[in-house]
């Protein structure tokens, strides 16, 4: 296995020398279940993960739950009601969810969907954690853990960008970038749900051949950051079956949607300079595969 793919993490160590989205992603290409505590400082989660899907997140006691303050943001609630919320929760010394519905602020189902968006966002943010460090804690998650599952790999591939920068992201990605891939049947479901994600997406997904580099498919989408975000997502999560020569022609993953790209598409973000350097990185190595 090249080394752009991480073997299997120890069960503690630092953010320095890893990073959360490799955590979660080795984690759900192990089918890993346990319960991921990551401390940065005074911030701290406690993620409940079962067969590499996250299913609950807590937040530490040193932090706020500040619930009503994201539901304020979110437009869910007004700035009245938010005070009413931490309010009734100071009182009660309950969960600010518990106050939500005390208040019938909103309905079950409706707070339901919120602390569902509020999971996933308080799980992306430790995305950019570095400083800090993580351990896996012994035994099996509780029964109360059967909750619905994220997609972790959709979380990666739209929340990467934003909270690495273009910057980081393809920094992490050059480690690989002269290692081709193919995409391995059995993850072709997988593949198509993350081919949702945009056009950029899509259209890298559908070069990954098995003769391209990923630095060359990256330079082929113009250095998009959703695109980069996908390569990595599909590296890191074992989708991929990567080498350093090309692979054997596999049939082309039918993905049932219109790849064309347009040219506003390609010269967003100002991602031709980006792409620019991945096409040299690249090389004659690309040219001599086809």
């Amino acid at each position: 296995m090249p080394d752009a793919q991480a073997p299997r993490l120890p069960d503690e160590g630092l953010l320095a020398k890893t990073s959360v989205p490799v955590l979660l992603a080795t984690a759900w290409r192990d089918r890993r279940s346990g319960r991921l505590r990551i401390a940065d400082g005074k911030r701290e989660r406690l993620v409940t993960i079962v067969e590499g899907h996250p299913v609950s997140v807590e937040v530490g006691d040193r932090e706020e739950d500040g619930l009503g303050r994201r539901l304020e943001e979110a437009g869910h609630v007004t700035l009245s009601d938010r005070r009413r919320i931490e309010q009734l929760a100071r009182e009660r010394e309950c969960p600010e969810a518990s106050a939500v519905l005390a208040l019938k602020l909103l309905d079950p189902k409706a707070l339901y969907v919120a602390l569902r968006h509020d999971a996933r966002q308080r799980i992306a943010e430790t995305f950019a954690w570095q400083g800090g460090a993580y351990r896996w804690e012994p035994g099996t998650p509780p029964d109360d853990a059967a909750g619905k599952p994220h997609d972790v790999l959709a979380l990666l591939q739209s929340q990467l960008a934003k909270r690495w920068g273009p910057e980081r992201l393809f920094a992490e990605l050059m480690a690989a970038a002269d290692l081709v891939g193919e995409i391995t049947p059995r993850f072709h479901r997988v593949v198509r749900q993350l081919a949702r994600g945009d056009q950029m997406a899509r259209r890298a997904i559908s070069l990954v051949d098995g003769r391209r580099s990923l630095g060359r498919i990256l330079g082929e989408c113009s250095g998009d950051p959703q695109a980069a975000a996908t390569l990595w997502t599909l590296l890191h999560a074992g989708v991929v079956r990567v080498a350093d020569t090309p692979l054997a022609d596999a049939p082309p993953l039918d993905l049932d949607i219109e790849l064309e790209v347009s040219s506003g598409d390609l010269d967003r973000t100002g991602a031709g300079r980006r792409a620019g350097a991945l096409r040299k990185e690249a090389g004659p190595k690309d040219e001599k595969a086809n």
